[in-house]
């Protein structure tokens, strides 16, 4: 009938037939990365966000305290890490620069989100209902792939994200 489900460790779920680790919560099934990263924001994962696995173990989602941005601007903890694959359309300078207010109101400091927090809507909505947190793929992105503030721009400082 189906591909025979793996379990997890200690009835944590089963790992699917991608390699993530998929759980339920509230009565949904999730993806345990994702989830778990969700937790750490304190937020749904927006549409344009998705989640690395740094060891490449797509059942290896050991966290270490809050998501910290490191002196490269990645945000980790322990084996997991937040990509955004969300960039403006179009080449003109303006809506690039709003653009970039909005990605400094969800994403910058607390001073950063407090004073371009009237630009936040460029960005897309966080995900809703339905199985898109069941949805594979996401380590198939490439680091160059990302549109990102390079820790350079962000100042190379090390900060938890909230």
């Amino acid at each position: 009938m189906g591909e025979k489900k793996k379990y997890a460790p200690a009835g944590a779920g089963y790992v699917n037939g991608g390699g993530y680790r998929v759980i339920r919560v509230n009565g949904r099934s999730v993806m345990e990365h994702r989830h778990f990263v969700q937790e750490l924001l304190g937020r749904p994962l927006l549409a344009t966000e998705t989640v690395h696995h740094v060891n490449g173990v797509k059942a290896d989602n050991r966290t270490d305290g809050p998501l910290v941005e490191d002196e490269q601007g990645r945000w980790r903890s322990g084996n997991l890490e937040l990509w955004s694959h969300a960039h403006p359309y179009g080449q003109e300078i303006g809506p690039k620069s709003d653009w970039a207010r909005g990605w400094l109101a969800a994403y910058g400091t607390p001073q950063e989100r407090v004073a371009y927090a009237g630009f936040a809507d460029p960005l897309p909505q966080a995900e809703t209902g339905g199985s898109s947190n069941l949805g594979c793929g996401e380590e198939e992105q490439s680091a160059g792939g990302n549109s990102r503030v390079s820790g350079t721009a962000l100042g190379n400082r090390r900060r938890a994200i909230s």
